[in-house]
């Protein structure tokens, strides 16, 4: 026992001598979704004795921001998410939040002239005029959307974490992946078969209300703007900033009101020698101020126009803004009553049911829409056209009062806040260029890196994921988890829910069918092996049911199992393993249980013969046959024995009886 005992220190104490000291302090630059993220991963991989700093220089939340009208909060920002926007539905679950209650809507397609296209109130309208001007082009893009969306958390769940955003595509989906990055959602859509009809009607004005842009952005950012169309989209109830307070909170990070002005390379010296810390040096409401951090996430674009951060003192140099500009887009909120004739449209304004409005190329806006309070009061109803309400207008540029007149018959004035000049996203022209790394410095991250591959919440969120994992194996060395570019084989992993889920119920189905012809073959046997004491049977029949008339009370307690199959159970427990280790990803299932129990009744008919005689019949024969009849018998019963031995071979425990009546002999086996 003590030997055992030292093993084991030995062995504890060579695990933990692999890892070093958890950092002491972390910084994270930013506090939108992607900082608060961050926050939220890194306290999960560093546990609870690190602190985490958060800096924030405007309001939390970033580009998610609300704005009050009328005593109500409206989103001007980031408003919907993905039904398989994963990181953002476990954020709300964690944080006790709730989806917004949807309001129903009506959507239509703006040409700057009329409304080329407006749903209907049936749903199987909608499909019938897709399917006839479309063919069935919408149904495949939703299908082709939702593949790409699919594989993104594939590898997360294993823990590992990449380096640039090239080796995260990859990690995701491979080659493909990296194609769709590479080329224009255009000329993807066209590949995959769509018709340019399709895409000029229904395509263009997507991207436009989701990211001010054409189909000439790179395909894979517009497989994310697509997904904006899927049904289901969601938003939080009270506002979607909630999500980033919240994990603020929950990640217990402390957060410090101040902007950002340089990041320096320092050394402490310590026991064992200098090490590396990073100098944040920042301006609050109380002056300059600086802290010492062995970890930096910059969780805000290093791009002209978005932040003014100095790199000092690496090697190599890190610049303060990376090669790209982004899209201006200017969000406007107007409490005013709509003119309809601006659209096209001679319709009584009561008659107007449109809420969404998409246009396309060639438009003034981008989008028109009326939109909700970000909590939905009990009874709430969405005003008619012929009241006033809030719009929300998408456009590139600030909208003149002579615009805004024109879209309205009349309009309150706006007050601070309800007109947003954003740098929202990138603007994508693809071939991708070589996109800012993750890894700016040995401790040094920059989480905004991911915006140059698809910008949205939930790519924000699955970038601070990666930067988590990717400080935390960095600092214990665990190179063994970062860049493993194998990871984008899904078929062999088995790595979501729903495959694992369908796998199961394939091995339970495999299995079930698999005791069911087990137990069809032991039933054949047996029945082979009985039928051998048939002939005798139809000799003996006479005699045999004379003694048994004679000795009925005897030997009804022995065979009286009537012939019947009882049941057939199949119980199968399968709990499937996926292994991941070293360097290689590699998946093991292991059955941990596979019971069958089966019993099984046979039942064997022999049916008389001219010579047979019915049970109900006197018998002929005399009483000096009677000794005779005893010896006839226990003939029988020895072959009842005989037939028992072999039925025992099968395994388990065996019962036999048989029955006779009215001219039949019914043997009944069990198995177990």
């Amino acid at each position: 026992m003590s030997s055992l005992r030292t093993v084991l220190f030995l062995v504890f104490w060579s695990v933990a001598s692999g890892l070093r000291d958890q950092p002491r302090r972390i910084a994270v630059v930013g506090a939108g979704i992607g900082g608060s993220s961050a926050a939220f991963f890194l306290r999960q991989e560093f546990g609870p004795v690190v602190q985490i700093d958060v800096f924030e220089s405007g309001a939390v939340g970033g580009r998610l921001a609300t704005v009050k009208i009328d005593d109500q909060e409206y989103e001007t920002g980031g408003s919907v998410l993905h039904p398989l926007n994963l990181h953002m539905k476990h954020f709300i679950d964690r944080l006790g939040l709730n989806q917004r209650e949807s309001v129903p809507s009506k959507m239509a397609i703006f040409d700057g002239k009329e409304l080329s296209f407006e749903e209907s109130d049936w749903f199987i309208v909608n499909m019938l005029r897709l399917l006839w001007r479309y063919g069935f082009n919408f149904l495949r893009m939703q299908m082709w959307v939702e593949g790409i969306l699919d594989k993104i958390y594939q590898y997360q769940q294993f823990g590992y974490s990449f380096s640039t955003v090239e080796k995260l595509l990859h990690a995701m989906g491979g080659d493909s992946f990296l194609a769709l990055a590479n080329q224009t959602l255009e000329e993807a859509m066209l590949g995959e078969g769509f018709s340019q009809v399709f895409l000029n009607d229904i395509v263009v004005p997507i991207t436009r209300v989701n990211y001010g842009q054409s189909v000439r952005i790179n395909a894979f950012v517009g497989a994310v703007s697509l997904a904006g169309a899927d049904p289901g989209l969601w938003a939080v109830e009270g506002g979607n900033k909630l999500v980033c307070s919240g994990l603020l909170y929950h990640s217990k990070a402390r957060l410090i009101t101040a902007r950002v002005s340089s990041v320096t390379l320092r050394g402490r010296p310590t026991k064992s020698g200098a090490t590396s810390v990073y100098e944040v040096n920042s301006v609050g409401e109380s002056g300059p101020a600086h802290s010492l951090y062995d970890i930096v996430v910059v969780a805000t674009p290093l791009h002209h126009g978005k932040s003014d951060i100095s790199f000092l003192g690496l090697t190599p140099p890190v610049p303060s803004h990376f090669p790209g500009r982004y899209h201006r887009t200017v969000s406007t909120l107007v409490r005013g009553l709509l003119n309809v004739s601006y659209l096209g449209d001679q319709r009584e304004p009561l008659e107007f049911r449109v809420s969404e409005v998409l246009t396309s190329e060639g438009c003034d806006l981008h989008s028109l829409s009326s939109i909700d309070p970000v909590t939905i009061p009990t009874g709430y109803r969405r005003p008619a056209a012929n009241q006033p309400k809030v719009w929300k207008i998408f456009s590139p540029r600030q909208l003149s009062e002579e615009q805004l007149d024109a879209v309205f018959l009349s309009r309150e004035p706006m007050a601070p806040g309800q007109e947003t000049d954003w740098l929202a996203y990138p603007e994508y022209r693809p071939p991708l260029r070589k996109t800012p790394p993750f890894v700016l410095h040995h401790g040094l991250y920059y989480l905004n890196a991911v915006e140059w591959a698809a910008s949205a919440m939930e790519m924000s969120a699955i970038a601070a994921r990666n930067t988590a994992l990717l400080a935390h194996h960095r600092w214990h060395h665990m190179d063994q988890k970062i860049d493993q570019e194998d990871l984008h084989i899904p078929k062999a992993k088995m790595r979501s829910v729903v495959p694992l889920l369908l796998f199961l119920a394939l091995v339970g189905v495999r299995t079930a069918l698999s005791a069911s012809l087990e137990s069809q073959e032991k039933e054949k046997a047996v029945v082979e092996d009985v039928a051998e004491m048939t002939e005798l049977q139809k000799t003996d029949q006479i005699e045999f049911e004379a003694a048994q008339k004679n000795e009925k009370h005897i030997e009804e307690s022995h065979y009286l199992e009537a012939a019947h199959v009882e049941t057939e159970t199949v119980h199968v427990e399968t709990v499937v393993e996926l292994v991941s280790a070293g360097n290689d990803s590699t998946e093991a299932a292991h059955v941990e249980t596979e019971t069958v129990h089966v019993e099984t009744v046979v039942e064997l008919v022999s049916a008389g013969d001219d010579s047979t005689e019915s049970a109900d019949s006197p018998s002929q024969e005399s009483a000096s046959e009677s000794t005779e009849d005893t010896d006839n018998l226990r003939q029988r019963r020895e072959h009842h024995e005989t037939a028992t031995e072999k039925i025992s071979s099968f395994g388990g425990r065996t019962t036999v009886a048989a029955k006779v009546e009215g001219g039949r002999t019914t043997v009944a086996a069990k198995v177990e």
